[in-house]
């Protein structure tokens, strides 16, 4: 799992591993979290990730959240803000894209395994469309929310 951001840092955590960590960021943030296929902590990889997009605003303002797969996917992922204000929703891409993936876009680890597909904005927002899928779909499915915490589920 990585992050990138106003503060920025980093957990090398093997992908398939159960992991679960507590982030304590500024008020005013902006960052990005997302898995990292476990090859890609020994060697360098070319592989596209999904990501879960956060801007902090402060205490008296909403945050902004979302899922991109705009730059591709790896592993489905679940934003989910822990508030009981019920406006609040979560941002989700649930689907395992790697198993819809067209050939011509898969990235394969050495056993031959899908682990990643590449962009495919069409095929993206057909499996999730509450998603980021292309930047046209950033302005529809960016969620706002009042909250201290959020929980960030990779699958």
């Amino acid at each position: 799992m990585l992050f990138e951001g106003s503060q920025s840092f980093s957990l090398g955590i093997a992908e398939s591993k159960l992991f679960q960590a507590s982030i304590v960021v500024e008020d005013h943030w902006y960052g990005r979290i997302w898995a990292q296929p476990a090859e890609c902590q020994v060697k360098k990889c070319d592989s596209p990730y999904t990501v879960a997009v956060f801007k902090f605003e402060g205490e008296d303002k909403e945050d902004q959240y979302y899922v991109s797969i705009a730059e591709g996917f790896n592993r489905p992922i679940k934003i989910q803000p822990t508030t009981s204000n019920h406006r609040c929703k979560s941002s989700l891409c649930h689907a395992n894209i790697n198993h819809h993936c067209p050939p011509t876009h898969q990235v394969k680890n050495d056993q031959g395994a899908v682990v990643a597909c590449k962009s495919s904005p069409e095929l993206f927002q057909k499996l999730c469309p509450d998603a980021i899928a292309s930047e046209t779909d950033e302005v529809m499915n960016t969620l706002t929310c009042r909250s201290n915490t959020y929980l960030v589920l990779i699958g």
